[in-house]
């Protein structure tokens, strides 16, 4: 990220290999240095450029902020890519502590602090007593179909969201 400058031992004279002047008046010079001259790069390792390179993405003609709205996907993927794989290589954990976990989360909660403990009592118990509900049934992917309830939260979250951005919009257009 912070450019390539040559390894310690005195600075190579840099060669100009040629010059322009544009249409417009102004002049470009292309620099580099003699063949042979190690160099070593400084700054930040963005590997995501290696991606985009390898896929052919011409990085050089995109603007800045074009540069990091590509990079945006890959920040957000690549760390989950790195927690499936680390699940897929290291050993699990125990079945009973996995069964109390999720027996937890999928267990809705009742009003009542009796009843609820009740509930759970039932599904430590049995627990696969609510694997219907699983996405991926069959599997020990612990997704659960979405219900009416989390649908409609959803639903009225996204509205929320455009009535905050609506409403952003609404007072920044009052000044002018």
């Amino acid at each position: 990220k912070g450019g390539t400058k040559p390894l310690a031992g005195g600075a190579p004279t840099i060669v100009i290999d040629y010059e322009r002047v544009n249409p417009d008046g102004t002049r470009l010079t292309y620099k580099r240095y003699p063949d042979g001259t190690k160099l070593r790069g400084e700054g930040f390792f963005n590997i995501d450029f290696l991606f985009y390179g390898a896929v052919g993405i011409d990085l050089d003609g995109l603007s800045k902020e074009a540069v990091e709205a590509l990079r945006v996907p890959l920040k957000v993927t690549i760390p989950f890519l790195v927690m499936i794989i680390a699940s897929l290589l290291t050993k699990p954990n125990r079945r009973e502590a996995l069964d109390r976990f999720y027996v937890k989360m999928k267990t809705p909660t009742e009003i009542d602090p009796g009843k609820d403990r009740e509930e759970l009592e039932l599904s430590y118990a049995e627990p696969d007593r609510y694997d219907y509900k699983k996405l991926f049934p069959g599997t020990a992917l612990e997704f659960q179909r979405p219900g009416r309830a989390d649908i409609a939260g959803f639903a009225l979250s996204c509205l929320g969201v455009v009535g905050v951005i609506l409403l952003a919009l609404w007072v920044a257009g009052l000044g002018a």
